[in-house]
């Protein structure tokens, strides 16, 4: 492989393309591209080390790059990597991007983007709830006028963080959330003086909500936040804010119903087990889907990828273990879209 290899992912998708960079011991660079997105993995002598996309790198990046399979890809041998990243053997790393693409399609469900608005739930929750210092303060946050990405900002962090904080209050009905706000059309006066901005932004996050301490008391967090004064376009002063709602009037918190796998689906996992395993792999199945507390007629389709991992850990053999692994990857994969 001197002189390198190019081809499409299409025809030889990601995961099987690393696992047989990863069974000569290959070291080097994959270069990945499908429409905009650009990305790299390094590998040193059969190893994952590093994973690159347009703004993440690591497990983040590899779950991105991981995808894509309708670009092409090029390797390169002897790149060396420029720094490293990952460090788990290939089987572990198939298992965690599944792991993240089930986690990113869970809650893509819920949260369509970043410019959602965040509010605090008006209905009280079915169970008791611990919420952690950090969830404190991003409830404190949660009243409704801000999006998540305003909220990352003013904390200073990233926003997938964030996001799937949310989501983990939304899944205890802590919160609920609203659609992005409209953009503002420019006053008559703006236009005239030409001062009007080319792109519409986002308020700034308004910084007594932010710097909320942790301290502050449970009754400043739980109490309803009341709805924003709304201007309109043909007038600069913004008229009284309007009497707050009746809460019987109020949306119904986000439902969050639960997706189930499909007979289809064990069928495909039982005959990749029954290759792997052998005749004990209906037995390991029926066994890891009890671990999970379920049963196969009624096991979450957020789940599917923990199953499929512990499924896994079951295979001694390493290539074997790795066939199954990228088997369940690409099923996973339409599984999400088919969602």
């Amino acid at each position: 492989m001197a002189g390198g290899l190019t081809g499409s992912l299409e025809q030889w998708p990601l995961p099987e393309l690393l696992n047989m960079l990863g069974s000569s011991r290959q070291s080097g660079r994959v270069e990945i591209e499908e429409g905009g997105i650009r990305g790299s993995i390094y590998l040193q002598e059969g190893n994952i080390v590093h994973a690159v996309a347009p703004v993440e790198n690591g497990i983040a990046a590899l779950a991105t790059l991981f995808g894509l399979h309708a670009g092409t890809f090029s390797f390169e041998p002897r790149v060396p990597s420029p720094a490293q990243t990952l460090s788990r053997p290939l089987d572990a790393l198939i298992a965690e991007v599944a792991r993240e693409a089930t986690e990113r399609e869970a809650i893509k469900k819920v949260i369509a983007s970043t410019l959602v608005r965040p509010r605090l739930s008006h209905e009280p929750p079915a169970q008791p709830v611990t919420i952690q210092p950090n969830e404190w303060r991003l409830i404190a946050a949660a009243d409704g006028n801000v999006s998540i990405a305003e909220i990352a900002t003013g904390f200073h962090v990233d926003s997938g963080p964030v996001m799937r904080a949310y989501f983990a209050l939304a899944q205890r009905g802590l919160v609920r959330f609203e659609a992005p706000k409209a953009a503002v059309a420019p006053s008559p006066a703006d236009v005239s003086q030409g001062t009007q901005p080319a792109v519409a932004t986002p308020a700034p996050v308004p910084a007594p909500v932010l710097e909320m301490p942790v301290s502050a008391t449970a009754d400043a967090a739980a109490a309803p936040a009341k709805p924003a004064a709304v201007a309109t376009p043909a007038s600069p002063v913004a008229p009284a804010p309007e009497e707050p709602e009746a809460e019987d009037d109020l949306p119904a918190p986000t439902p969050l119903p639960v997706a189930l796998l499909s007979e289809q689906f064990f069928r495909e996992l039982a005959r990749a087990a029954a290759g792997a395993l052998g005749p004990l792999a209906a037995v390991i199945v029926e066994d890891a889907v009890e671990a999970h507390g379920a049963t196969m007629a009624a096991f979450p389709r957020s789940r599917a990828a923990y199953l499929v991992e512990s499924i896994a850990r079951e295979i001694k053999d390493d290539r074997r273990r790795a066939e199954f692994q990228a088997h369940m990857l690409r099923l996973l994969r339409d599984l999400h879209k088919a969602a």
